[in-house]
């Protein structure tokens, strides 16, 4: 061995007791960020491994705004949310399918219903089978804002429009 090897050896602490008294040395006493000592009283259970551990966010974890509106080919911005467009069904399907290419397992709808458009029943709400047949999986969620398909505001959906397991 080289003689600049055993001298950076020589140097180093060779017990842990003696790395302690190091680090002891080197930190300022009223350093109190600076522990020897660090309690693994987070780590006891799985529970709270999993509470206090590190966040990790995905594609997976999103979940993507669709605006859409009435019309082929159009494309118009949303006013209060810069970068956000509304786009009719066909831009929206082309849309949607790149978000699910990229990843992300949720998608909203939000629509723009003209007012007189909306009634009662909701019809205006069936046209969105085409965006679900099209891009539906085991895996996708979608959630459509149904409250504004009705001129009253906010009503209860009929019992055949409710969630239909995929598989």
């Amino acid at each position: 061995m080289s003689s600049t090897f055993m001298a950076l050896t020589s140097a180093l602490p060779q017990t842990a007791t003696d790395a302690v008294e190091t680090i002891r040395e080197a930190v300022p006493a009223d350093n109190i960020l600076a522990k020897v000592y660090r309690p693994r009283r987070l780590r006891h259970t799985e529970a709270l491994r999993r509470m206090v551990q590190e966040t990790v966010l995905t594609a997976a974890d999103l979940i993507y705004p669709l605006f859409i509106m009435e019309g082929k080919g159009q494309k118009e911005a949303v006013p209060s949310m810069p970068n956000c467009f509304r786009d009719s069904l066909d831009l929206l399907l082309e849309e949607s399918k790149v978000v699910w290419e990229l990843g992300i397992g949720a998608m909203a709808l939000f629509p723009l219903i003209p007012h007189h458009q909306k009634n009662n029943a909701g019809t205006v709400s069936m046209t969105v089978s085409a965006f679900f047949d099209l891009l539906s999986g085991p895996s996708s969620i979608f959630t459509v804002q149904l409250a504004f398909f009705y001129w009253l505001g906010s009503r209860p959906i009929p019992a055949s429009w409710r969630y239909k397991p995929m598989f």
